[in-house]
């Protein structure tokens, strides 16, 4: 491969990527913020499929927040101790999947798309601690924008 070819290359993989802030999953703020976003994006390299079930309550218990916690749910928005019910249930999901062994971070990708400017993506990163040991103490991870964007055309309305 060429010069040219290479650092074409180059760009096309690394210009999309962006530094996402991310701190473990532990905290009523950390649930608080990533329910506040418009979607979840869940990355989890190298966890076996003996987690999907676990990973795929706590991605219910998100969307359930999400939904909760918006405008659009019927009765207004829940009592203080109801949002403390409900974010102690979802660090219980993240405790029993770090009580077998996975570190769970997350953080918040502002996302803008046409028609959506401000669009938020929580970005949920789930690795072993087996593999992966230092990913307790990670501050960031890299996210590709084209995995978070909405493919181009006519949007329905």
């Amino acid at each position: 491969m060429g010069a040219e070819e290479s650092a074409a290359r180059m760009v096309e993989t690394y210009s999309n990527l962006e530094a996402v802030p991310v701190v473990p999953m532990k905290s009523h703020r950390a649930v608080r913020e990533a329910a506040r976003c418009d979607a979840f994006l869940v990355h989890r390299p190298g966890v076996p499929d003996t987690f999907d079930g676990d990973i795929e309550a706590l991605q219910e218990w998100l969307d359930l927040a999400s939904f909760i916690l918006s405008d659009i749910a019927d009765g207004g928005s829940p009592s203080e101790r109801g949002r403390r019910d409900l974010y102690n249930d979802i660090l219980g999901c993240v405790r029993e999947l770090e009580r077998r062994g996975l570190t769970v971070l997350c953080g918040v990708m502002s996302a803008p798309q046409d028609r959506l400017p401000d669009w938020k993506v929580a970005i949920v990163s789930i690795t072993p601690r087996l593999t992966d040991p230092g990913a307790a103490k990670r501050r960031h991870v890299m996210v590709d924008r084209r995995v978070i964007a909405f493919p181009s055309g006519p949007v329905a309305t």
